[in-house]
């Protein structure tokens, strides 16, 4: 039986949604990420908890504000979502009304990873 302890970085595995390719270690956690940022909560007819309001608040007027509930609502989910990552960091680059860019800073089994422009 493999523990968690036992797990590396490049055990996680999972399929690429642009090519259908394998990916392993932290392209398969950007894919997992990226899909809980940018799907809306209630979108999905099985699952309506899953996902965030990240993307819900591009739309709104970018102030401090805003950024603030990015970054409050990115935290929530990715808590919530992917129990292998302890979430350091979330930055808010480029942010403009319509567009945003979120970086996560995570560390999985104690190895910090950089991860940019998840959303």
């Amino acid at each position: 039986m493999t523990t968690n302890a036992n797990l590396l970085l490049d055990d996680f595995v999972g399929v690429d949604p642009a090519t259908g390719a394998t990916i392993r270690g932290e392209a398969h956690l950007r894919v997992c990420l990226g899909a809980i940022l940018s799907t809306l909560i209630g979108s999905l007819v099985m699952d309506r908890d899953f996902g965030s309001k990240t993307r819900a608040r591009m739309d709104a007027p970018i102030n401090l504000d805003t950024v603030a509930d990015i970054v409050a609502d990115t935290a929530v989910a990715v808590r919530r979502w992917e129990p292998r990552v302890v979430l350091k960091r979330v930055v808010v680059q480029g942010a403009q009304v319509g567009s945003l860019s979120v970086d996560l800073v995570v560390a999985v089994f104690g190895r910090t990873i950089i991860l940019e422009g998840v959303v």
